[in-house]
Parts: C-alpha cells; sequence; structure tokens
C-alpha cells in the first residue's frame, strides 16, 4: 500500500481545490499519486513514477478574448494526457466535459496528424453521490444497443468521495485498495487520522 505524508491534524478539508492540488503535486506524494492513477486508470504504477510529468493546466484558448479555463492537475504519461479535477460544485459535469474537449481540441490544434492523437482520460474526484452507490465508475462514448465503443482515446471517470466517506464512518471492514486510499481525502479528524496512521494506511 502507498503511503503519503499528511499532517498530523488539516483543518482546511483536503477537498479544497488547492490542498487537493498541492497533495498530489507535493514530491513526497508521487507514489501516492502513482498508486491512484494505477487502481482508477490501469497505467502500471512504475510508468507514472518514472515518466509522469505535471504540465500547465491551463487550456487552449481559441480567440484571444476567450475566458481562460485551468484544470485542478494535468498529468502526462507516454501517450496519455490525465487531466485530475476535485468537483464540489453541482455544475462540475458541464465544466469537465468543456476540459476535455479542449484537451482533444489543443491537442490536434497544435499538431494536425490525428493518427499520432494523445488518449485523453478525466478523472473527477466527487465530493457529493453522483450516480449510484458505487466507489468507481468509468464512462466512454458507446452504442447504447451494444456497447460497442466509439471513441478508445476518450475516457471519463468518476470516484464517489461520498461512498468512501460512509463505508468508512459505518466501520466497513469490506474497503477496497482504491477506499483505503482515499480515505485522507474525506477524514479531518484527529482521531481518524491516527487509527490510519496506526494501521499503516497513511
Amino acid at each position: 500500500m502507498s503511503k503519503v505524508n499528511v499532517k498530523e491534524y488539516h483543518e482546511i478539508p483536503l477537498t479544497f481545490d488547492p490542498m487537493f492540488k498541492a497533495l498530489l503535486t507535493a514530491k513526497e506524494s508521487r507514489e501516492y499519486l502513482a498508486t491512484l492513477i494505477y487502481y482508477i486508470v490501469g497505467i502500471p504504477k512504475e510508468l507514472v513514477m518514472k515518466k509522469a510529468k505535471i504540465i500547465s493546466g491551463e487550456l487552449y484558448k481559441e480567440h484571444h478574448d476567450e475566458k481562460g479555463k485551468e484544470t485542478d492537475l494535468l498529468i502526462v504519461v507516454d501517450n496519455d494526457i490525465i487531466n485530475i479535477e476535485m468537483n464540489t460544485s453541482k455544475y462540475y459535469k458541464e465544466k469537465n466535459y468543456a476540459y476535455m474537449y479542449k484537451l482533444s481540441y489543443g491537442q490536434y490544434h497544435e499538431s494536425e496528424d490525428y493518427k499520432n492523437s494523445k488518449r485523453i482520460i478525466q478523472i473527477n474526484f466527487d465530493t457529493e453521490k453522483t450516480y449510484d452507490e458505487r466507489t468507481l465508475i468509468k464512462f466512454q462514448m458507446a452504442d447504447i444497443e451494444k456497447g460497442i465503443i466509439d471513441n478508445e482515446n476518450f475516457i471519463k471517470y468518476h470516484i464517489n468521495l461520498d461512498n468512501v466517506r460512509i463505508k468508512y464512518y459505518n466501520g466497513s471492514k469490506q474497503l477496497s485498495n482504491l477506499e483505503k486510499l482515499l480515505t485522507i481525502l474525506v477524514i479531518n479528524d484527529k482521531e481518524s487520522l491516527e487509527k490510519l496512521k496506526g494501521k499503516g494506511e497513511m
């Protein structure tokens, strides 16, 4: 299990955008980030540790007067562009789709070679229940009747943090490896953090 150093007690929740970004970009948290990406996307942890590059989250502008858009965290690993977002607003869906399309359009604008396009992966950490009781849901464009995938290079994941919080505080012993990693994002009381430290899960 990946370890991550967090303060003994954090009064500001790690779901707060600046705190979330600070945690995932800290040098000490690189293994934590790599393990999260492995459990969510399936990219080998060692590859992320070795090749992942955190780049500017400012997205391409079509017009000079267009309002700027900036993602929470943008990572490139070989042929994958991974956009990580913390969602605390009910308007996140529209924003996240806009970010994905901007990322896709931006790479085509820079190089009109569609054959070498990168895979766009959006990972959404949702603080409120989004669809159902599942902690991890994967979305791709597919036909409704037979589920044929239309585009392998356009993938969106939703992480239900509220589900993790409920399972943890209900004393669930069925937490998956991913859910154990996510607990530090949803708890901020000292007693619970000390329990996690004692179990070696932080």
